[in-house]
């Protein structure tokens, strides 16, 4: 595996990031970490009620739902310590991919795209496996918009319209009745998963399907993500949406509960202890009691945010987060690193999938620009050996 020439080409990055160091803005080693303050707050991270760029104070909390439950505090907002990775931070491989093409999800070290493709994959349309040299998996254009692909192994997997692959043959489960099928899916293990369809979710246990109480009225329900053997967290706002955006729920078991996020972008879990969201301008983590929030890393460069995205975590030491712009944020444990992915114009990086053999990214080409109009990249991030 061979170090990208793109993390030798940092310049537009490195002489921002120059320029912060000399004049003491980015904190480096030990340093402590810079942060701006906010206009109606304290200095961020030091006891003092947060407030970001120009925008004073945290979210706020979320009212009880009609169990009582409440997940939801005035969360502590937390330094954004960050560096520039270098090439001896992280190894990077790129496959040309072709356009219209979603990220929807994985298995063990299958990373699946639905729609249509080209450029290293063989032409058409269907589901494709992008960590394989052989990567067409099924014929047919799927509806990929808020759709999602899981499985708890490379011979298990579920994909939407409930279908299953066993790494050989493909067949359609019945969970969901007649007429019903799958649009997201998610799970713990090969006997602990949920799946979505237009109207519910159904929660598979050692082989036994429930369907899960109606969640609370507001809105559809999207971007499912499990994080326990009976705990469930969504994204409640409106479908028929171009993005998926909204209020961020949990079910606990047997009721499910509101948090105050209301402009959820993406959530991602590893356990119950590590829950991880972002919305536009905050980083959100729940460690099963408390909330903390970061704004976007870049910020502690000295350089202005943008609008953040996507967000995928493994562990507590392992989280990557996407925005506008052509940076990964990883989160180690103790510091963000911004991965560096090229200087294109008119682009963005989309849904985070990570396997065990690294963190998958696809960049896709935002409406209007025509310069990559019929091109798409997908990155393969790795810790070197």
């Amino acid at each position: 595996m061979s170090f990208s020439p793109r993390l030798r080409r940092l310049q537009p990055v490195i002489v921002l990031l120059v320029a912060n160091v000399a004049s003491g803005v980015l904190g480096c080693g030990n340093d402590k970490p810079v942060v701006p303050e906010g206009a109606a707050g304290g200095r961020a991270g030091d006891g003092g009620s947060p407030g970001f760029g120009g925008q004073g104070g945290t979210r706020s909390p979320g009212a009880k739902t009609a169990t009582g439950g409440q997940i939801w505090e005035t969360p502590s907002q937390v330094g954004a310590h960050a560096r520039i990775a270098g090439p001896d931070d992280f190894q990077v491989e790129t496959k040309a991919v072709g356009s219209s093409l979603d990220l929807i999800g994985g298995a063990e070290n299958r990373v699946f795209v639905c729609g249509c493709s080209g450029g290293q994959m063989a032409s058409g349309c269907g589901i494709w496996d992008i960590s394989d040299t052989n990567p067409r998996l099924s014929d047919g254009a799927l509806r990929c918009h808020g759709t999602s692909a899981w499985g708890s192994s490379d011979s298990d997997v579920y994909f939407p319209r409930s279908r299953h692959f066993d790494g050989q043959k493909w067949s359609t489960l019945q969970v969901l009745g007649d007429g019903g099928y799958s649009l997201e899916i998610t799970g713990t293990s090969a006997t602990n998963f949920w799946m979505r369809d237009m109207e519910n979710i159904f929660h598979m246990k050692e082989g036994v399907g429930a369907q899960l109480p109606q969640p609370l009225p507001l809105g559809d329900v999207m971007g499912i993500q499990a994080a326990g053997d009976d705990e469930l967290w969504a994204i409640q706002g409106d479908s028929r949406s171009t993005d998926i955006k909204g209020t961020l729920v949990r079910f606990a078991g047997d009721h499910w509960e509101s948090t105050g996020l209301t402009e959820a972008l993406g959530v991602s879990a590893s356990s119950s202890s590590n829950v991880w969201a972002v919305d536009t301008t905050f980083i959100y983590r729940f460690d099963g009691a408390h909330w903390t929030q970061t704004p976007d890393p870049l910020v502690a460069t000295g350089a202005s945010a943008v609008p953040l995205r996507a967000i995928w975590t493994s562990g507590p030491s392992d989280t990557w987060v996407t925005g506008d712009d052509n940076l990964l944020r990883h989160w180690d444990g103790e510091q963000w690193l911004l991965l560096y992915l090229g200087d294109e114009k008119g682009v963005f990086l989309g849904k985070l999938w990570g396997t065990p053999s690294g963190l998958w990214v696809l960049r896709r080409v935002i409406p209007g620009y025509q310069t990559l109009a019929s091109a798409g990249v997908a990155f393969k991030v790795s810790l070197p050996h």
